[in-house]
């Protein structure tokens, strides 16, 4: 990761933080949009942030402000072009971003902005069409922003609700006001582990395996005259290991964001949960003998495993599968056993995975988040953390359930089930 990007995510944070210092101090709904809108601005790649709010008496979005303010595309055309193809519905019925490529025009981010009890309304990015698609730490950062500004506009909305008693109003404000300080605690929480996750996953996974390659390379090129031939192996393996660890890492990175990008469109989820891999079960138990065997777990491993196909294209099964056990062997000592087992149940194929590691706190298990690595302080991993992330993404494309059973000190279960196909190959 380069210095121009972490300037950017420097940037970008800082622009986030001062719009939460200042926003109470905005006096309208138009300076509160206008400075949120700035805020997505510091983003080069952005050519235009524009809100819409939700009128509640007519329950239709009516422009509200755009900035650059001298954008020469008409974006109240863009936007009904938005309603009309289903792209603002599916994203307020989802309550979440979603990505939108416009033909010849780039890429588009629509962000509805929740509050407590509905709808506020609606920000469209536009990106220029040359712009690649954000990665996943800037679209967090949107997230986090488009709450503050959500939690930000609606409290500016009930002061302004003139023909609400004084009492009532008094009673809405405090209410809202403990609610926003519990947001803005939380909200902090997740800017620090954010900043955390910044520092410590790209800063440490890239580099730390960088410089290991480096450094030997340099010796190698220095001393190899001077150095025996088992040091030069050593040295060679290091090199090697480092490469895959990068290799990894990077690999993981373009999966989680090509996921991220297909997960957009309807019809390439349809397309994926249309594929099925068969005889799911003897691929997953022929993998885990591999790993387990590869990992030096074979004495480990405990299975129970029933064959069955399943709705999932065969390469994202295995990755699936590889990613979890791999975080089940990472997490627990050689000697203590790691069950795996696969059986179907209620329409569905129930596969998990229990290790005997440290465990999880009932925090932790809330908080499989992109880049999440839980004490890293305390416990040394590889990897950015994307590995369940990945899974958690993949089995929720596939109409799957995901869902973790912990206790700290104990053991872990990951528990995934997926649609269990009744075709027979041909």
């Amino acid at each position: 990761m380069g210095n121009d990007q972490n300037n950017l995510y420097s940037k970008f944070i800082e622009a986030i933080e001062q719009f939460s210092k200042h926003r109470s101090f905005e006096p309208s709904v138009h300076y509160i949009g206008k400075a949120g809108l700035e805020v997505f601005l510091n983003l080069p790649s952005i050519k235009l942030a524009s809100l819409f709010m939700l009128d509640e008496d007519t329950f239709e979005f009516e422009h509200a402000q755009s900035l650059p303010e001298d954008y020469s595309g008409n974006i109240q055309e863009i936007f009904r072009g938005y309603v009309n193809a289903g792209n603002i519905g599916m994203a307020l019925q989802a309550k979440d971003r979603i990505l939108v490529e416009d033909t010849g025009d780039g890429i588009s981010i629509i962000i509805p902005l929740i509050k407590a009890n509905g709808i506020l309304g609606v920000v469209i990015l536009k990106f220029f069409v040359s712009a690649e698609l954000p990665d996943e730490i800037f679209l967090n950062l949107f997230d986090i922003h488009s709450s503050l500004l959500a939690y930000a506009t609606d409290n500016i909305m009930l002061k302004n609700y003139h023909f609400i008693s004084q009492e009532i109003l008094d009673q809405k404000v405090a209410f809202r006001t403990l609610n926003l300080v519990q947001s803005k605690k939380k909200l902090a929480d997740k800017f620090e582990n954010l900043q955390s996750n910044l520092s410590m996953s790209i800063s440490h996974e890239f580099r730390t395996p960088l410089n290991q390659i480096l450094g030997a390379t340099d010796f190698l090129t220095k001393y190899f005259k001077d150095i025996d031939y088992e040091e030069a192996k050593e040295l060679l393996s290091d090199i090697r290991l480092s490469a895959e660890r990068l290799r990894r890492m990077t690999e993981n990175y373009i999966f989680y964001a090509n996921l991220t990008i297909m997960s957009s469109s309807v019809l390439d989820i349809l397309n994926m949960q249309n594929k099925i891999t068969y005889s799911a079960g003897l691929l997953f138990n022929d993998i885990m003998l591999n790993m387990a065997n590869e990992l030096g777990r074979s004495a480990d491993l405990k299975t129970d495993i029933e064959d069955v196909s399943v709705h999932i294209a065969s390469d994202y099964f295995v990755k699936l599968i590889k990613e979890v056990f791999d975080n089940s062997v990472k997490y627990s000592e050689n000697g203590t056993p790691v069950i795996v087992s696969g059986k179907i149940d209620d329409n569905l194929y129930h596969l998990s995975f229990t290790d005997f590691g440290r465990g999880l706190t009932a925090e932790q298990k809330d908080s499989f988040d992109a880049y999440m690595q839980f004490e890293r302080q305390s416990y040394e991993q590889q990897g950015i953390g994307l590995g369940l992330s990945i899974v958690m993404k993949l089995v929720n494309l596939h109409n799957g359930e995901f869902f973790v059973d912990s206790e700290v000190g104990k053991f872990t279960t990951i528990h995934i089930k997926l649609p269990f196909s009744r075709e027979n190959p041909i």
